[in-house]
């Protein structure tokens, strides 16, 4: 794939006014990819990705809007991060996996899967050496120069996917169970110091992201995932409870959800890939009882959706798909009236577009 052979270039909204037009640019000196972004304001904020062909994460941070970047200092075991939460401007957490060993193999292929699930788990570092990784939730307390790890973890457990926190102390997680393929939820009350496991969601199934607008009621998307059936197809579970019980939606017409985001607590969208390089928007109005397909986007691959708050506007970005290298130029597409129109566009660089600050 040529994104190993590349510097990946991170892709920063300026405007929201003129976000269908104005993009910038930058690059971050280092082979790889840098995977999420988070921003606190208009002038700060933070990077993390990982190289490819061995797993070492890689954080940057700006306090100038991108226009420079600085390397942080964490812990050089690292694998690779994920997701990351700004608490206020100095607080910020961050979660993914750490290598057990010096050596970071290159993800093992998971040819049973089909080509959308194979890629989201090389592009995370997910591999078939469950032994090679566990784990790994980050705090830093100044603005992202310094990070250290929080908490420990052993080697049942895989990937800390996705976080959200309510304050610096209470806050929720979704950690693989590796190789179990039960996801479970966890929730620490001392800013991850310790965590308490509330049960698995489901059987055989793996799950990206999740939201939630209170500590009772929150979402949760993926796709199914069993190693004796060739077809994924994509989930959303919703608790009421805190995590306690979690009711499922299926989606058999497409093989995985990789992202959840809501304008409101009635009006949410969800996104996932559809056979072979298709994709699908999904949105509830009514908090969730049913989703509707409202969009469909032939050759093109989303993998992050952000709302703007107090409005009917979200972004997406993602790669229009290409049959040679499996992808092609960075795509995005921009709703202002909560998701029942779409206009996409399509931008010059090719590099591998996975997230997006608003």
């Amino acid at each position: 794939m040529k994104l190993l052979s590349l510097f990946i270039l991170i892709i920063t909204l300026i405007s929201i006014k003129d976000a269908e037009s104005q993009w910038t640019v930058f690059n971050l000196p280092y082979n790889g990819l840098a995977y999420e972004l988070g921003f606190y304001n208009a002038n700060s904020g933070v990077s993390i990705g990982h190289t490819l062909m061995t797993f070492q994460e890689r954080i940057y941070f700006t306090t100038d809007s991108g226009f420079n970047w600085f390397a942080s200092a964490f812990p050089s075991s690292i694998r690779a991060l994920v997701n990351l939460q700004y608490i206020n401007s100095q607080i910020i957490y961050t979660c993914g996996a750490e290598n057990n060993s010096v050596f970071a193999q290159k993800p093992s292929g998971f040819s049973q899967f089909t080509y959308p699930m194979r890629q989201r788990f090389y592009i995370k570092g997910i591999s078939e050496f469950f032994s090679e990784y566990k784990t790994a939730f980050l705090k830093s307390t100044n603005g992202g120069m310094n990070w250290f790890k929080v908490g420990t973890f052993d080697t049942t457990t895989g990937y800390m996917n996705d976080i959200h926190f309510f304050d610096e102390l209470t806050g929720y997680s979704l950690i693989d169970t590796n190789p179990s393929t039960n996801p479970k939820f966890y929730k620490t009350i001392n800013g991850g110091n310790s965590w308490q496991s509330l049960g698995k969601i489901d059987d055989s199934i793996y799950l990206d992201n999740m939201h939630f607008f209170n500590l009772n009621t929150g979402f949760a998307c993926g796709a199914t995932y069993n190693y004796n059936l060739p077809v994924q197809r994509g989930r959303i579970y919703k608790t009421t409870n805190g995590g306690l019980n979690w009711q499922k939606t299926e989606k058999s017409n497409v093989q995985g959800l990789t992202d959840i985001a809501f304008f409101n607590s009635t009006t949410g969208l969800a996104i996932g890939s559809s056979f072979p390089a298709d994709f699908k928007c999904f949105r509830t109005t009514n908090s969730g009882i049913s989703w509707d397909s409202v969009a469909f986007f032939p050759e093109v691959t989303f993998y992050n959706i952000k709302v703007v708050n107090g409005s009917g506007t979200a972004f997406m970005v993602g790669n229009r798909a290409d049959t040679i290298f499996g992808f092609g130029n960075i795509a995005t597409a921009k709703t202002t009236d909560f998701g029942t129109s779409w206009t996409l566009k399509t931008l010059n660089q090719t590099d591998l577009a996975t997230g997006i600050a608003l």
